[in-house]
């Protein structure tokens, strides 16, 4: 077989289409071992090799390497290293780029633009309308892909009147991919109206939507707080075609029902659906959570039950999503769904026992959510699930066997969270241990969790109702230490502990910025009860005009 410039070339034309970029780049030195000089469609085709399997830094070599030889680079060479920056996310050299392809007189063509153009995409969209103006402006007509290009910059920006202006300034016919990249952008932006628009504009422009474009449209519908109008005008306007056989669209469908808690709806269109197409289990899973939502547990069980006579794989997904029917206390029931799980050959995972541990914490249940930590198998018993068992003890005024969670927690490998502090700051709190919660709150830096408003509010909860409102004074000062606000329900708090220990005054000064009737009265009735001679005019006075505020408060008698 002779071997010359030709067979070279084929081959390694051949490793470009295959992405083989190490054979490419052997071929080339073999070429050069044999004083054989490649041709720049030889080399080129390696750069491609380089550009498609992502190496575009030894893509950019090869382009380096031209200077000197007796080839040199031409607008394919540079298209091609551009392409594989943009593969790569370096934006910044595939502009770099094109500024010296056009330094170097080699007139940059659509490609190497559209090259450019999808490279900024992501995070210089800016950038992107740019290259488009300035394809434009050399009078390159852009094609579908460099206005597709533009205007995904667009989405990526929530921008779509610039899409919009875009598509405008491209002065060729408008394409599906075009019409789709413009759906997005309006999409993202809560732009449901221009979405639906467009979608009904384009029979018009002899456009047909395919499963994009009405992917795109139902994401508008379910993001727009006028879901219904959104959806009867999107399903009005998607084809038939689209609709029959075509289990994605009437999933998305679903999800919008779904998400505007319109359980009817969804149960009507899944009843419908073996008109069009065989459901799966996400169109059940879709239509659970939306009977969840609105607490219709028979609906739930009844479609669990159907996927199973249906064939339909249940997952840990399925049961979770039915759980909710029973969030509202019904804990005996989510306890028997966890049971059949078993039955299914389901095994539950984290999500599935916390949703039945919040289920226990709204009925009062919070034995059941400690013996299945006892007995969960490794890698079950993870933050949620102990925070979820933790609310429960807190619910039910459970305090020590809270302090014991947290005990497991920190000498486990399970890390507390924000949430792990709050629910024991509030069993601590119904069990009127302040003490416990003072010792708790320098406990969370050690644990790299800072309290929030809601630890701190409950901190002066505590305290209040443990009778220390001197202490939920002291709480009331880390709130501007940690750059908080303090909520006017903190206040009443340590206001209500202040003045129940007859220290009306500072309770007045506490409240004085509140104009709630209900304040002045429960402190002039304090007042009234207190041992202080004060007249309640003077207290009201005191409320309505205390020169001072929680300050001076801490420091007044």
């Amino acid at each position: 077989m002779q071997v010359d410039v030709y067979s070279f070339g084929s081959a390694i034309s051949a490793c470009a289409t295959g992405s083989m970029w190490r054979e490419a780049l052997s071929a080339l030195g073999e070429m050069q071992i044999l004083e054989i000089l490649p041709s720049i469609v030889a080399w080129n085709s390696a750069v491609s090799a380089c550009a498609r399997a992502g190496q575009w830094q030894r893509a950019f070599r090869l382009l380096g390497d031209l200077e000197g030889m007796p080839i040199e680079a031409d607008v394919v060479t540079y298209s091609s290293v551009m392409k594989a920056c943009d593969m790569s996310s370096q934006w910044q050299l595939a502009l770099a780029l094109l500024g010296s392809l056009r330094r170097q007189d080699v007139r940059a063509n659509l490609v190497a633009f559209n090259t450019a153009i999808s490279a900024c995409v992501s995070d210089r969209w800016a950038l992107a309308v740019h290259m488009l103006q300035e394809s434009i402006a050399q009078a390159m007509c852009p094609d579908p892909f460099s206005l597709a290009s533009a205007l995904d910059a667009c989405s990526a920006a929530e921008d779509w009147p610039l899409a919009l202006n875009c598509l405008r300034e491209g002065r060729i016919g408008a394409t599906t991919p075009c019409w789709n990249a413009m759906i997005k952008a309006a999409a993202e932006t809560g732009g449901w109206t221009m979405a639906v628009h467009l979608l009904q504009r384009m029979p018009a422009d002899q456009l047909q939507p395919n499963i994009m474009t009405s992917g795109s449209t139902l994401k508008a519908a379910e993001r727009s707080s006028e879901w219904d109008v959104a959806l009867f005008l999107l399903v009005t306007s998607i084809p038939q075609r689209l609709l029959r056989g075509n289990v994605i669209i009437h999933n998305s469908l679903l999800s919008a029902f779904s998400q505007a808690s319109k359980w009817q709806a969804a149960l009507h269109l899944l009843d419908s659906m073996a008109a069009q197409c065989q459901p799966d289990a996400v169109s059940y899973n879709t239509t659970i959570t939306a009977c969840t939502r609105a607490t219709h547990s028979q609906h739930a069980m009844e479609l669990l039950s159907s996927m199973e006579h249906q064939s339909l794989e249940r997952s840990a997904i399925s049961f979770n999503s039915a759980a909710g029917a029973f969030a509202d206390g019904r804990w005996a029931f989510s306890l028997e769904l966890l049971a059949s799980m078993s039955t299914a050959a389901v095994a539950p995972n984290a999500g599935n026992c916390s949703a039945a541990m919040n289920a226990c914490e709204k009925g009062g249940e919070w034995r059941w959510p400690l013996e299945a930590l006892a007995t969960a198998r490794p890698g079950m018993a993870n933050t949620v699930v102990y925070n979820a068992a933790m609310s429960a003890c807190a619910q039910a005024i459970q305090w020590i066997q809270a302090c014991d969670l947290m005990r497991q927690m920190t000498a486990g490998t399970v890390a507390p969270s924000v949430v792990t502090f709050n629910s024991l700051v509030n069993a601590l709190a119904s069990g009127r241990k302040p003490e416990l919660v003072l010792q708790l709150l320098p406990a969370m830096a050690e644990a790299a969790s800072l309290p929030n408003a809601v630890t701190l509010s409950s901190a002066v909860d505590a305290c209040a109702r443990g009778e220390r409102w001197m202490w939920a004074f002291t709480v009331l000062e880390w709130f501007p230490r940690h750059c908080l606000p303090a909520p006017l329900a903190a206040l009443r708090s340590a206001a209500s502990g202040a003045s129940g220990a007859g220290r009306w005054r500072r309770a007045a000064l506490l409240l004085e910025a509140s104009s709630d009737a209900a304040d002045t009265a429960a402190i002039a009735s304090a007042a009234a009860g207190s041992e202080s001679s004060a007249p309640p005019t003077v207290l009201l006075d005191a409320v309505a005009h205390g020169a001072t505020g929680v300050l001076h408060a801490l420091n007044g008698s």
